[in-house]
């Protein structure tokens, strides 16, 4: 799949892209597996965060400028925003890649015959993008035992509309990986618990912040901000 670049951060709201309708196809996470090697659930929900760094953690991601922005248009299919490398890991507050995805009133939405709107339903999550070990450009899951072993994926999603000060906490998710002849992650992003699923506002705009990271082995990897279209219900 090819990505579009990165639109870094400037002041103001990025402007609104008016896309032409067209068919919209899911974005298909082949290779995501839900595996039940891990004995501990691998997700933190808001509220059972246990200790002080995390919280501390979860603050400052919240409260730090975003390295990208993306507006989600209408008819809107996917749209990944990658890290480019993993030198996010290496700063000292919030060593995550922070990306802001904004939405307006017409956010992934279409007019039916009719003339009525319709919002459909946007998912957010993050993953591991162009891993040194995966098979192709823009691999996510390592094809060598011990770097399937050693990775760590890690994401926390926020959302608050663009008038407000703060973000509110909405997902904490922390996952590995295990092989059993193929390497498999403990988590499916198109299941509820791990992904953040709204629609979108019906005024005023919403931004859904996704701070991502992943290390292998014992170095940070580049990782992917994914917006996608949810199937239908």
């Amino acid at each position: 799949m090819k990505f579009e670049p990165a639109s870094f951060v400037r002041s103001g709201m990025l402007p609104v892209v008016r896309a032409a309708f067209r068919p919209k196809f899911f974005f298909v996470l082949s290779t995501i597996m839900v595996t039940a090697a891990f004995g501990a659930s691998p997700t933190q929900q808001p509220g059972s965060r246990t200790t002080s760094s995390t919280v501390l953690l979860e603050t400052e991601c919240g409260g730090v400028n975003a390295d990208a922005e993306y507006f989600i248009p209408e008819n809107f299919s996917e749209h990944a925003v990658p890290s480019g490398s993993g030198r996010y890991g290496y700063r000292q507050r919030c060593p995550f890649w922070v990306v802001d995805f904004s939405m307006n009133s017409k956010s992934n939405s279409y007019l039916n015959p009719e003339g009525t709107r319709v919002r459909e339903r946007t998912l957010f999550f993050g993953l591991p993008h162009d891993l040194p070990s995966s098979n192709s450009a823009g691999g996510r899951i390592p094809i060598v035992k011990e770097d399937c072993e050693r990775l760590r994926l890690e994401y926390i999603i926020y959302s608050k509309f663009k008038h407000e000060s703060n973000f509110v906490l909405k997902k904490h998710i922390t996952a590995n990986a295990s092989w059993s002849g193929t390497c498999n992650l403990s988590i499916n992003t198109a299941l509820p618990e791990y992904n953040f699923m709204t629609r979108a506002p019906e005024a005023n705009v919403l931004v859904i912040r996704v701070a991502t990271r992943v290390k292998l082995r014992t170095s940070w990897q580049e990782v992917a901000a994914i917006a996608e279209d949810a199937p239908p219900q």
